[in-house]
C-alpha cells in the first residue's frame, strides 16, 4: 500500500509553474432578484426616480411570471434556427456549480445563422447596414467573436467593448451583457459621443444560449450629458 506522501507527491505538480492571465476579478456580490431593483437604484445613485423604479419592477415581476413561457418560445426558436443543433450548448447545475458544454462546431453553427437572425430584427427599422450599429455581444469566446465579424464583414471596433470585457472578466454567462453596456457608456462619456452607443442610434444586443438558440434584441440609445 503506497504511504501518504507517496500519494500526496504523485497528486503534487513538479517544476515551474506559470502564469496563464492576468485579469480584474469580477467583483464578490450576492443581490436577490427580488432586492436588485433597490440595489441598482442606490449604487447608480437614482433613487430619486421613483416612477422609474416601479416600472423597473414591474418589468421584473411579468418577465418571473413569463418564465416558463419563455423556455418554451426557446425551444421553437431552436428548431426555427438549426433543427439539428439541439445540445450544441449545454448548461448543467453540480456541486462545484454551472458548467457548460459546447459543441465544437458552436462557432460555425453561429456563422450560419447570425444573418438571418439580425435580418429578421431588423427589417422592420429598414436597417441593414450592421457597422451602423453599435454591438453588446455575449461573450462567448473568441473564435464565436472572430466568426460573427467575419460573417456580417464588421468593422474591427465594433466588437471592442465585448472583447475588453472578455479580456478582463473572462466568460461570465448572461450577466456579461451588463459589464459590456457599462464599457460602452463609459467609453462614449469618455469619448463625448453624442450618444451612450459611440454616438449611434440603434443597438444590436445578441446572445446565444442552451440549445442552440440565438437572440437579438434592439436597443436605442440616449443622448449623453454634459456639463
Amino acid at each position: 500500500m503506497a504511504s501518504v506522501e507517496k500519494i500526496r507527491n504523485a497528486q503534487c505538480a513538479k517544476g515551474p509553474s506559470t502564469i496563464l492571465a492576468i485579469g480584474t476579478a469580477t467583483p464578490e456580490n450576492c443581490v436577490y432578484q427580488s432586492d436588485y431593483a433597490d440595489y441598482y437604484f442606490r449604487v447608480t445613485k437614482s433613487e430619486q426616480l421613483t416612477e422609474l423604479k416601479k416600472k423597473f419592477n414591474r418589468i421584473y415581476q411579468i418577465q418571473t411570471s413569463q418564465l416558463n413561457d419563455h423556455s418554451s418560445n426557446s425551444s421553437q426558436q431552436l428548431k426555427h434556427l438549426n433543427p439539428n443543433s439541439q445540445g450544441a450548448i449545454a448548461g448543467n447545475l453540480h456541486e462545484i456549480g454551472l458548467t457548460f458544454h459546447l459543441w465544437p462546431n458552436v462557432p460555425t453553427l453561429i456563422y450560419e445563422n447570425i444573418e438571418k437572425c439580425l435580418t429578421q430584427t431588423f427589417d422592420p427599422l429598414g436597417i441593414s447596414d450592421w457597422n451602423s450599429l453599435f454591438w453588446i455581444a455575449h461573450l462567448g469566446g473568441l473564435t464565436i467573436l472572430d466568426a460573427v465579424e467575419a460573417k456580417l464583414n464588421l468593422e474591427k471596433k465594433k466588437l471592442k467593448a465585448t472583447r475588453h470585457v472578455l479580456s478582463e472578466y473572462g466568460n461570465m454567462s448572461s450577466a456579461c451583457m451588463l459589464f459590456i453596456l457599462d464599457e460602452m457608456r463609459k467609453k462614449s462619456l469618455k469619448g463625448e459621443k453624442g450618444t451612450t452607443g459611440e454616438g449611434l442610434d440603434w443597438e444590436v444586443l445578441f446572445g446565444f444560449g442552451s440549445g442552440l438558440t440565438i437572440e437579438t434584441v434592439v436597443l436605442h440609445s440616449i443622448p449623453t450629458v454634459t456639463n
